[in-house]
């Protein structure tokens, strides 16, 4: 049976569902951006350019991002890259909900949602040391890396059923929600009660 040791810690678990909150929010831009894209254009092209401008950021960025988050205060680069996707986040969302935003908003979105998860990923896992003892990092990480797994593959189903049911507005909606309350729950972790190391 799987043991949860690291939620004994409650920190680790509000870190948590901060990671599960960040994670849904990626899956259901997956699927989202490109349906809003294809609901505009049309094209499968089109589509496609989103999917890629969101991606660049990551290929290009990762390993950039992994010195960044071993040479600066990582609880500040975290909070700094999801503030700024829950602010791009609300945007967007408000843009599309009047419907306002086009193509081209769409891919700056797509390159901030990119660029904010290339930096906040490696500080993500460089943060779990802070707040379980080492005895438990071990289980802390295996326990992040299900809550990644699950909420990436539960992310596009929640986003497609928002889709069908209420429309792309309603999941763009709820992913800006959900990188809120994370980024709030990450203010209260990291900057409230845990001091550097």
């Amino acid at each position: 049976m799987p043991s949860f040791e690291s939620m004994r810690y409650r920190e680790f678990r509000f870190y948590w569902v901060s990671a599960v909150l960040v994670f849904f929010d990626h899956g259901m831009a997956n699927v989202a951006l490109g349906w809003f894209v294809l609901e505009l254009t049309d094209s499968a092209w089109w589509v496609s350019v989103a999917v890629a401008t969101r991606g660049l950021p990551m290929f290009f960025l990762t390993i950039p991002a992994g010195v960044i988050a071993d040479r600066w205060d990582r609880r500040k680069l975290l909070i700094l890259t999801q503030s700024t996707g829950a602010v791009s986040a609300l945007i967007f969302a408000a843009l599309v909900a009047t419907d306002v935003a086009t193509v081209a908003m769409a891919l700056v979105y797509a390159t901030v949602l990119g660029t904010t998860n290339a930096l906040s990923l490696p500080a993500q896992q460089a943060v779990i040391p802070m707040l379980v003892p080492a005895e438990h990092l071990h289980n802390a990480i295996v326990t992040g890396t299900m809550a990644r797994t699950s909420s990436l593959l539960i992310g596009p189903v929640l986003a497609g059923v928002l889709i069908g049911w209420v429309g792309t507005g309603a999941s763009f909606a709820t992913q800006a929600a959900f990188l809120v309350v994370s980024t709030l729950l990450l203010y209260a972790v990291l900057l409230g009660r845990i001091e550097a190391t």
